[in-house]
């Protein structure tokens, strides 16, 4: 099979085609075409196979190689005609290996069937010159890799025959990075949206640009009211202003502040126990963005903690009114009467009152009464 130069296969449109891929770093795709135009023996070329053909042709060599794009052109029977070395470092094949086979050759098994389809999508749409920008496909590598391609098709015509062509690029890294981007985007947004926490993002001027709905539900604002405002008008009337700059002082030093317990003021005037925890929000580069708040409702705990801190209170002062008799108690041994500890003698039943809870009442044993009062004990016998 005979290889037609590419600078004839392509003619006018080989420059263009070359220059869709940005690797070649022309910004223009006029830019070849205008040079070509001032020079007269470019209709040489177009005409006969002259040395001004041999350095067209050595021009497009030298440009299709230079690009990491790889650039594969088939006949009208989709058997490959020219493979550059980008196409070569892409799939790993060389130029002999696949000049002459099938394009199915770079497919998968599975893409086959669509792929034949496509070939008469191609022929029956044969009048347009581009036919297809950055359709992302599977490619599949000498080794039987994988791998996602991003194609961009071509057709054109030279003596009554259909050329097919395509430019391909090795998007997998790319495509992996966007994915990854995408997976942590919708992370993020689902941790947003879903935290039981409220969520507060300030710009760099510290006015609000975005809340959760934990933040509204906890401030009784809509995310209307609130966006565009600075957090200060959550400030209680009494708040002392002079506290910010230090906290935030702190945020910029540290890169965060944890569990700050403040207070805030809700839409409707009530004033809640708030934590904060507060983050500096940063660019790719660095650059200081704004803040990431995270406040917690806190008004629950600090009640029960101040419950907490009465009943504690309240025991105190109980255990501080309660008396406790022990150690060694001098009685007389005759009377009963006990010996306090400024040398007093005192009734064994006041000594006790003062020194307990005691509550005495007073009454008769049956040998006093026999021993106190015989003749009652007769009596009653």
């Amino acid at each position: 099979m005979r290889i037609l130069p590419p600078a004839v296969l392509l003619k006018k449109t080989w420059h263009r085609i070359l220059l869709s891929s940005p690797a070649t770093g022309i910004k223009s795709s006029t830019e070849i075409h205008r040079w070509l135009s001032k020079n007269k023996a470019r209709r040489r070329v177009e005409q006969n196979n002259t040395p001004d053909l041999i350095v067209s042709d050595l021009l497009f060599q030298v440009v299709a190689d230079a690009i990491a794009d790889g650039i594969v052109l088939t006949d009208d029977q989709f058997k490959i005609i020219y493979w550059n070395k980008g196409a070569a470092t892409i799939y790993g094949y060389q130029a002999e290996e696949v000049l002459g086979k099938d394009i199915s050759l770079l497919l998968p098994q599975e893409q086959h069937q669509r792929e034949r389809i496509g070939r008469q999508a191609l022929k029956e749409g044969a009048q347009s010159k581009i036919l297809h920008t950055a359709v992302i496909n599977t490619g599949m590598r000498k080794d039987g890799s994988l791998f996602t391609a991003e194609v961009s098709s071509f057709i054109w015509q030279h003596q009554g025959r259909h050329f097919f062509g395509a430019l391909i690029r090795d998007v997998t890294e790319k495509t992996e990075r966007e994915k990854k981007i995408r997976e942590a985007k919708i992370f993020l947004e689902t941790i947003f949206a879903t935290s039981p926490d409220g969520i507060l993002v300030t710009d760099s001027n510290g006015y609000i640009i975005k809340a959760n709905q934990a933040f509204l539900d906890l401030t009784g604002y809509t995310e209307g009211e609130i966006i565009g405002r600075h957090p200060e008008t959550l400030y209680p009337s009494d708040f002392d202003p002079e506290t910010v700059p230090a906290h935030i002082a702190k945020v910029f030093q540290d890169g965060f502040l944890r569990n700050y317990e403040t207070r805030r003021r809700r839409k409707d005037g009530t004033i809640i126990d708030v934590e904060l925890s507060i983050s500096l929000l940063s660019d790719a580069d660095g650059k200081f963005k704004g803040m990431v708040s995270c406040v917690r409702d806190i008004t629950e705990r600090k009640f029960m903690e101040q419950q907490r801190e009465q009943l504690v209170r309240d025991l105190q002062e109980a255990l501080a009114k309660v008396k406790t008799l022990r150690g060694l108690v001098p009685i007389c041994a005759s009377c009963k009467r006990v010996r306090t500890d400024q040398g007093y003698w005192q009734q064994i039943e006041s000594f006790i009152h003062e020194h307990s809870e005691a509550e005495f009442s007073h009454g008769i044993c049956p040998e006093c009464m026999e021993k106190l009062y015989p003749e009652l004990k007769k009596t009653e016998g």
